[in-house]
């Protein structure tokens, strides 16, 4: 890890120009519940959205990533509710978690939010990973679960993004956006969509979604990663410094 960070500075930092402005992510305030089909209504869990996006900023000569997760899950039986009633947010590597917001709205639409005081911090004494753990009140059967947090990371120059789950997806989409000095490579596997690239005068924007993605069940004995659609995505240029390809 140290290492790592070594290299981000020796091959970032001197090239970066003022940072831009991290725009809050944001929900729809008082959108309305997901319009869904006969058989849609009829599955026991459904994600209608799951959107995961990535920010690169330098922040006082540090260069960081702002990583946001929104989730929207339909959930239509009692182990559903309790598998979405308490929501588990990983922290490592994570300097802050700078936002979180969460919501239950029920099939006649009333909304319960959720209360900040019942954000719980808890580490795990064998790895040493701490983790943040909230639960969402007034969910019951056939209520959409809703809620999304950013956490400012030590940036990583290599990752991935999982875009399928063992329940369908209505919806999921990717983001990532940088200075427009550096140039990120992306391949997209198990036939998620390609990458589509709009560079900017401040910002390289990347962005895939797709509609309608399977389930994929876990079995024992098998590569349940290697599997699922996903992107992964690595820092391939940083003009400002050389047109060679990083790595």
């Amino acid at each position: 890890m140290k290492i790592m960070k070594f290299l981000i500075v020796v091959v970032l930092l001197p090239f970066f120009a003022t940072a831009s402005e991290v725009n809050p992510y944001e929900w729809e305030k008082n959108r309305t519940r997901y319009k869904l089909s006969a058989e849609e209504q009829k599955l026991t869990e459904l994600i209608l959205k799951h959107h995961v996006q990535y920010e690169y900023r330098l922040e006082e000569n540090d260069f960081v990533m702002y990583n946001t997760v929104h989730r929207i899950v339909f959930v239509n039986n009692d182990e559903a509710v309790q598998k979405h009633n308490r929501i588990t947010i990983s922290m490592s590597s994570t300097l802050d978690l700078v936002d979180l917001k969460a919501r239950a709205i029920s099939k006649d639409g009333k909304v319960v939010n959720f209360d900040k005081n019942n954000l719980k911090e808890l580490k795990d004494e064998a790895s040493g990973n701490a983790y943040r753990i909230f639960a969402i009140e007034g969910i019951e059967l056939g209520s959409e679960v809703e809620y999304y947090f950013t956490r400012k990371m030590q940036a990583s120059l290599f990752d991935r993004s999982f875009l399928q789950f063992d329940v369908p997806a209505k919806k999921a989409s990717f983001r990532l956006s940088c200075p427009n000095h550096l140039k990120f490579d992306f391949k997209p596997y198990q036939g998620f969509a390609e990458i589509k690239t709009e560079e900017g005068e401040e910002l390289n924007v990347y962005t895939s979604e797709m509609e309608n993605v399977p389930a994929l069940r876990e079995e024992p004995y098998s590569f349940f990663d290697n599997n699922r659609r996903r992107v992964e995505f690595k820092l391939a240029y940083n003009t400002a410094r050389s047109k060679a390809r990083l790595y």
